[in-house]
């Protein structure tokens, strides 16, 4: 017997691979999404990994329509629990 249960828990990360021609509409979208301030959302995008959000994937499904609607390319990482 399976256990589909779980596997409605897990979480994820979403993260900006490329930012595309938009930088700006993209930078506002995700300030606008996490609620952070500016100077939080400048270091996000300092980062060589930009993750924009960490929570399950259905929750994620909507900021990730936002980025993509903005030129966002987008790939979701599962976060490792174990550690």
């Amino acid at each position: 017997m399976v256990n589909y249960q779980g596997v409605h828990n897990n979480q994820y990360k979403l993260i900006i691979e490329d930012v595309g021609e938009h930088y700006a509409k993209v930078f506002s979208v995700v300030k606008k999404v996490t609620g952070k301030t500016t100077i939080e959302t400048k270091k996000v995008f300092d980062m060589r990994c930009k993750v924009v959000a960490i929570a399950s994937k259905r929750e994620l499904n909507q900021i990730s329509i936002e980025l993509q609607n903005v030129g966002a390319k987008l790939r979701y990482e599962i976060v490792d629990l174990s550690v």
